[in-house]
């Protein structure tokens, strides 16, 4: 069995659970415990920044040579063509339930099918394999072939520490309490083991760990901000796997993901709720960094003209005490039927975590 496929499902699963389980419980402190002092502690997900904090930013947390198989998959395992579409709609056919990382979530993934024509998995887990899709559930998923039960753990260096992961703990416990499907694999931010580790993952910025890396070591460069606010690398083929919003990612890890909670029910649903009913006023807008490069606040004074926008914090006339943060999400709620979630830069699949923090957080 290929071990970087191993590596891949636990570091999807460990990414999933901490970035799309755990930030919603920090999100949820947020609205009734952060400090809405001006340019308040960093973000547990964001890199440090030069320029001004928005006030959305903050109520919502804010803001050498190796193998094939190492980068796009094993060699055994290349790119799968649609010409055993029908071997694949048969070895691979939707099951009813929730997959197993949706809350209730009863169907659990098997171990990889091959085709029994070329003997290659049938799973389309690399950005070459399926251009057109993010690969997230096809990762989420995957389960490697059985391998055998004493096979050693797969080690994890959290190269940059684990304190911006709260409440993860080093160790195998954030697998197996999540029951994830792959759950052979153990997490450290001693950097004393980086020689020995399995995989390094460099969250927000990088830094030499100064070893010689062992010829099967993968690392990964994890960064959640577009390249304005991210650092900038300047190293060539350092890195085998990079885990960010974009789709072209090898593990695509945006801050939110649409997806349908019971597959049978699609988008000829019937709406039920009027979100508009009861609402008084039309748009609004948190924002302090009136700066930003996108020119978004002229966009929004643009807007002024042709419809009501109320702007709250510096770069506007309204104001919502950050110290009562829980309230004015509660304000958005009851009185508008609008926000406007603007990113602070435009950058290929970039979505700001506030369109779905402070736009969809209470839906």
């Amino acid at each position: 069995p290929n071990p970087f496929n191993h590596i891949l499902k636990t570091i999807t699963c460990f990414l999933f659970l901490a970035v799309n389980v755990h930030q919603r419980e920090l999100w949820a402190r947020t609205l009734v415990a952060v400090e809405m002092s001006p340019g308040g502690a960093t973000p547990p997900h964001a890199a440090p920044r030069d320029s001004g904090r928005d006030m959305d930013e903050v109520l919502s947390k804010d803001e050498n040579d190796i193998g094939e198989d190492q980068v796009g998959g094993n060699q055994g395992d290349a790119p799968v063509t649609n010409s055993g579409g029908a071997e694949e709609a048969q070895q691979v056919e939707e099951e009813e339930g929730r997959p197993w990382y949706l809350s209730g979530g009863t169907r659990w993934p098997m171990p990889a099918a091959r085709s029994r024509k070329t003997g290659r998995r049938i799973a389309r887990l690399w950005p070459h394999e399926d251009p057109g899709s993010d690969r997230i559930t096809n990762q989420l998923m995957f389960v490697p072939p059985a391998t055998s039960g004493s096979e050693k753990l797969k080690k994890i260096l959290i190269y940059n520490g684990l304190g911006s992961w709260a409440p993860l703990k080093p160790g195998r416990d954030t697998f197996t309490q999540s029951r994830c499907p792959v759950d052979t694999c153990t997490i450290t931010a001693n950097k004393a083991e980086a020689a020995d580790a399995d995989a390094i993952l460099y969250k927000d910025h990088f830094v030499n760990p100064g070893h010689t890396r062992p010829p099967r070591q993968v690392w990964i460069l994890y960064f959640l901000e577009c390249p304005y606010h991210t650092q900038h690398v300047k190293y060539n083929d350092v890195f085998n796997w990079t885990a960010t919003y974009r789709r072209d990612s090898d593990i695509v890890a945006p801050y939110e993901r649409w997806a349908y909670y019971d597959e049978r029910v699609k988008q000829n649903m019937r709406m039920d709720h009027n979100y508009a009913a009861n609402k008084t006023k039309k748009v609004a807008w948190f924002v302090s960094n009136c700066g930003a490069r996108n020119r978004r606040l002229q966009y929004a004074h643009e807007l002024q003209k042709h419809i009501s926008v109320d702007i709250f914090g510096a770069c506007g006339t309204k104001k919502c005490p950050r110290s009562t943060a829980s309230k004015c999400f509660d304000m958005l709620d009851r009185d508008y039927k609008f926000y406007l979630a603007f990113e602070n830069s435009n950058c290929k699949d970039y979505i700001t975590e506030k369109f779905f923090v402070n736009g969809l957080g209470k839906l």
